[in-house]
């Protein structure tokens, strides 16, 4: 079954064109449809009427603005390119609102391509407005587009969901004039390891040790002995303690007491080890269960290395890493919270 594609394209006062993409099954007649909202007007057409469409388009959005026609010369568009700009990244913030960074356990995508207009005289068509037609991909799930400069450069960018290959052309008016050009399509695909937009601040969390402690012993709710204060406040941060008669005790803090347990546990059921597991927000690094089953990223952190999303926490929010240490305040010789890169590499 053919896959259609969706262009929503939302024309601003300020001469910059929103186009947001999703699929849609195919036609009756074995062509795939096309639908075009301008502002809140919705209309699905088939593929062959597209140039017709974006005609229109195009119209609306001129008859809108009148300053624009101010900015119109005698010039034709001679020629239009669109080539991929830099690598791609998993975005800060999506372009479609309804969109989430991760999502199933798959991050988003964000290509970058850069639109050149040129005249028949060789110069640069400002002012331009830029539209964007993509094929050939269902897992586009936002679509942005920035009409030309005074250089004649105008951009796209496309988020995508997963691996994919996505086909671009980009569609280009001059104010003023009755011709619109295409330029030839670009296919461009994404690929699955990539940084993050923005860095996240890491720092480290532990088991909490009773001989680093040296406050006096009072008795606990929830597990009996008594144990050091402000070991027990320890506890209460970090989530885990181990005890100097050698137990492990977690702390609950639902029911504000604490338990004995047989080892530290993450909030996906592994045991932490040094090296590999790090706490953090689900939003934007994989921490998901589908179908009984955990789905963890896997990142590379500057300076630090891979490791594994196992964990959670209640500070544990936004652009946020914890990394886990070890047992004791001796396990974190070495560490200093920062700014780092994070480079996401899959999901397991």
């Amino acid at each position: 079954m053919k896959r259609g594609i969706v262009i929503l394209v939302v024309i601003s006062m300020l001469l910059v064109d929103c186009i947001f993409v999703e699929a849609q099954n195919s036609a009756p007649n074995g062509l795939e449809d096309i639908t075009i909202a301008v502002g809140d007007n919705v209309i699905t057409v088939p593929q062959n009427q597209e140039e017709e469409v974006l005609e229109e388009l195009f119209s609306q959005a001129y008859d809108e603005e009148s300053g624009i026609a101010a900015f119109a010369s005698a010039e034709d568009i001679a020629s239009v390119t669109v080539v991929r700009e830099g690598e791609q990244v998993i975005p800060t913030t999506p372009l479609k609102t309804s969109e989430n960074i991760i999502n199933q356990g798959v991050p988003l995508y964000r290509l970058k391509f850069k639109v050149t207009v040129k005249a028949n005289d060789g110069r640069p068509v400002t002012n331009c407005a830029v539209a964007a037609v993509i094929s050939g991909n269902a897992g586009v799930a936002g679509i942005k587009t920035v009409n030309t400069n005074s250089a004649g450069i105008g951009y796209i960018e496309i988020d995508v969901r997963g691996v994919n290959t996505v086909e671009v052309k980009a569609v280009c008016k001059r104010m003023g004039t009755a011709l619109s050009v295409s330029s030839a399509p670009l296919r461009s695909s994404t690929v699955l390891s990539c940084n993050y937009e923005s860095q996240f601040y890491v720092t480290a969390y532990i088991v909490a040790k009773e001989a680093d402690y040296k406050e006096g012993k009072i008795t606990a709710a929830g597990i009996t002995g008594t144990y050091r204060s402000d070991f027990l406040a320890a506890v209460k941060l970090n989530g885990t303690g181990y005890t100097e008669d050698g137990k492990y005790i977690r702390y609950n803090s639902g029911a504000s007491a604490y338990a004995f347990v047989t080892a530290p546990t993450t909030a996906s059921g592994t045991v932490p080890a040094q090296n590999r597991t790090i706490a953090v927000d689900s939003y934007y690094i994989p921490l998901v269960k589908i179908n009984a089953v955990w789905r963890r990223g896997v990142v590379q952190i500057s300076g630090i290395g891979e490791r594994v999303a196992e964990d959670k926490g209640g500070a544990i929010q936004g652009y946020r890493i914890d990394e886990y240490r070890g047992i004791g305040r001796g396990s974190l010789a070495g560490f200093s919270n920062g700014n780092r890169t994070v480079k996401y590499i899959r999901t397991q």
